[in-house]
């Protein structure tokens, strides 16, 4: 590696780095602003039932896209060719996006199923509300899982700031 990529890789990665921890004040600001007015109520309590799926989910995505597809996407775009790869991925994120509609309709259909899982001792009005937040928010799943899996695409190719942006995004 010559020492002008290892400049340019520590110049992205000052920027990725810049604007993760740009991402994770914001998101801290919009929590204490979400405190501040609402307090320690039963719609905080709501809320973060209801993005306790969406948020496990995205963590499960972020895993996957660092593990498996960044490198199987570098491996067949360096090692075979860029019309292969643009095939491999318009395959998988067809696929993946069908994955996230049937997950999303699932919280939809059973969003009330999934407010007992998640918070047992909620009254019945609670349930119902948290039931009616699931479903508000269960098609974030399709676009929080899309936007890592094209993420991945920005990050094999050495384009860091566009994926250090989903944080700041999120909320």
């Amino acid at each position: 590696m010559s020492k002008n990529s290892l400049g340019d890789i520590g110049k992205h990665l000052m920027s990725l780095i810049f604007i993760y921890i740009a991402g994770i004040l914001l998101a801290t600001f919009a929590q204490v602003i979400i405190a501040m007015k609402f307090g320690a109520s039963n719609l905080t309590d709501i809320y973060v039932i209801g993005i306790t799926i969406p948020n496990l989910l995205t963590i499960f995505f972020t895993q996957i896209t660092g593990v498996i597809f960044i490198p199987a996407f570098a491996f067949v775009y360096y090692k075979k060719s860029p019309e292969e790869f643009w095939k491999v991925f318009s395959t998988l994120f067809i696929f993946i996006f069908g994955l996230l509609i049937i997950l999303a309709v699932i919280f939809l259909g059973w969003s009330g199923l999934f407010a007992k899982l998640l918070a047992p001792g909620f009254s019945d009005g609670m349930l119902l509300t948290t039931s009616n937040f699931i479903k508000l928010i269960a098609f974030s799943i399709i676009l929080s899982g899309l936007s890592r899996l094209l993420s991945a695409v920005h990050q094999f190719r050495y384009k860091y700031n566009a994926p250090a942006l989903i944080p700041a995004l999120k909320y």
